[in-house]
């Protein structure tokens, strides 16, 4: 028995904190080899222990989520990389099981086939393991099937079964972020207030690293790899793995500051392992010469990933059309390319319109390929979700919007669709009344349930139906204006439309409003 193998059994008679320090010690100050070797060595005593090294990689359940002897600080983020790798080494195989069952578990909530999805879910919690993404799964699709009330049904089942106190509460931010009703830019806030209440002393790395995993593209963030890793370490060995690819991706987009250079080996011993197209092509960033073994059409998401890495933005552009008109409703390509078009730095400096322009051209392909309107809205429910950006998810629904309102101008004489930055309108002031009214109240009931889960209202103002974001408004605009420029003054707020109502509501008590015609609750 080696050296360091002998050292650790010696103290783990000694209590948790003396094993704690020596496993600290052992972490920030041996080589990465010799702790493989302990890890390694077959000894009952050292297998019963590994949960120090290699934390609990594959939960049997929802209580066993987050069940780790203790989280293992470190000085250096190449110690916590290390880390990670020791569990992989540990889970290969169940890795490489994880990825086509969560890429079907992907495709069947995008089709809308929730039977098929439940099996799926099923069978990662049985074959694979209990995670953070199988809860978030799990919720979504009760949600989906029975809307918030079989959401919030699932919620308590789980609270009442005694999980552990992260969970709890991520388990409680989680049921609400996908409701459908809920807007993606009111995610952040939601978890703050679901963690009003958590007391433990991690509990701003554990902010942090929910905050990185919903939205590691966010600009204005300073990225703490080494904490992240440290705190996924209380979780499956699928969220250690989903957080690497984030953290990977961040590098390429040179917004941290990743060793990578220390671990070409052990990357490419990952990639060797795992058949996971997005690992592939983050490793291929590095080693250029890294063969392609994946079926064509993979090999065509490789080499759109590869050419946008690269900048070339144009080759994306094309290779992703000419991807959507052969495999319109594929959710991995869809998610695949958007991402590529939109999340790396460099690309959200640019003009927000080459972004958008980008975007659209591959989801109309998909759009005007999808029949059935129920993936049509998937489709921007799922997008919007996957995305959880305020701007992307509105331009998204807006373009879906633009389209149904352009149907509608086909069929109603004398209407017409008006298009704003943050709004999309159809007029019919001009239209035969009758019918128009009632193409109206079909046109409402049908963009409002194209705007699930997105930051979106629909209004019917007078002879308009209006979507916009919900930040975009009249009342949120002169509270601003308000605010900032004209502090403490008297205002007169005059209008006449439904459309003008935030715009009374914000001038109360700072000034007077004026509805022309019908009554108003607001003035």
């Amino acid at each position: 028995m080696d050296k360091l193998s002998r050292h650790f059994i010696s103290v783990l008679s000694k209590g948790k904190y003396e094993i704690g320090n020596t496993v600290q010690f052992i972490k920030s100050n041996a080589e990465y080899k010799h702790i493989c070797e302990l890890t390694d060595n077959q000894s009952v005593v050292i297998q019963n222990n590994l949960a120090w090294f290699i934390g609990n990689p594959f939960p049997k359940s929802y209580q066993d989520l987050g069940k780790v002897p203790m989280v293992i600080e470190s000085d250096e983020l190449i110690h916590e990389l290390n880390w990670l790798f020791l569990g992989f080494r540990k889970g290969y195989d169940k890795l490489r099981d994880f990825i086509p069952l969560k890429d079907s578990f992907e495709k069947s909530i995008f089709l809308g086939d929730y039977e098929l999805a439940e099996n799926l879910l099923d069978q990662i919690e049985t074959k694979i393991s209990f995670s953070l993404w199988t809860l978030e799964n799990r919720l979504l699709l009760a949600e989906l099937k029975g809307g918030l009330e079989g959401n919030k049904e699932l919620l308590q089942n789980l609270l009442s079964t005694g999980l552990y106190t992260d969970v709890e509460f991520l388990s409680i931010y989680l049921s609400e972020r996908v409701e459908m009703n809920s807007g993606v830019s009111d995610y952040f806030q939601k978890m703050l207030s679901a963690f009003n209440d958590y007391e433990n002393f991690d509990k701003e790395h554990l902010i942090s690293f929910f905050t990185f995993r919903l939205d590691p593209y966010e600009s204005d963030r300073e990225i703490d790899a080494k904490a992240i890793l440290e705190i996924s370490f209380k979780f499956s060995l699928v969220d250690r793995y989903l957080i690497f690819l984030k953290l990977l991706s961040q590098k390429v987009g040179n917004r941290i500051d990743f060793p990578i250079d220390k671990f070409i080996y052990k990357l490419k011993g990952l990639h060797s392992r795992i058949s996971d197209p997005i690992l592939e092509n983050l490793v291929r960033v590095y080693d250029i010469d890294l063969p392609v073994n994946y079926e064509t059409e993979n090999a065509q998401l490789l080499e759109m990933h590869e050419n946008y890495l690269k900048g070339n933005h144009e080759a994306v552009v094309q290779k992703g059309k000419a991807f959507l008109k052969e495999n319109p409703t594929s959710l991995s390509a869809l998610q695949f390319f958007v991402k590529s078009n939109f999340f790396v730095d460099l690309e959200i400096l640019l003009d927000s319109s080459t972004i958008f322009s980008r975007l659209l051209r591959a989801t109309k392909i998909a759009y005007s390929k999808a029949k059935d309107s129920q993936i049509e809205v998937a489709l921007f429910f799922k997008l919007a979700y996957v995305l959880e950006s305020f701007n992307i998810g509105f331009q998204l629904y807006s373009f879906g919007a633009s389209e149904i309102m352009n149907d509608y101008s086909s069929r109603v004489p004398d209407s017409m669709v008006e298009v704003k930055e943050y709004a999309i309108a159809w007029h019919y002031r001009l239209s035969p009344q009758r019918f128009a009214s009632y193409q109206a109240y079909k046109l409402k009931d049908e963009l409002e349930r194209g705007s699930a889960n997105l930051p979106v209202t629909v209004i019917k103002g007078n002879k308009v139906i209006e979507a916009r974001a919900v930040e975009a408004n009249k009342g949120y605009f002169v509270n601003w204006l308000l605010q900032n420029n004209y502090f403490g003054y008297k205002v007169v707020a005059i209008g006449d439309d439904t459309t003008d109502e935030e715009m009374f509501a914000s001038v109360h008590n700072r000034g007077i409003s004026i509805k022309v015609g019908n009554e108003s609750l607001n003035s």
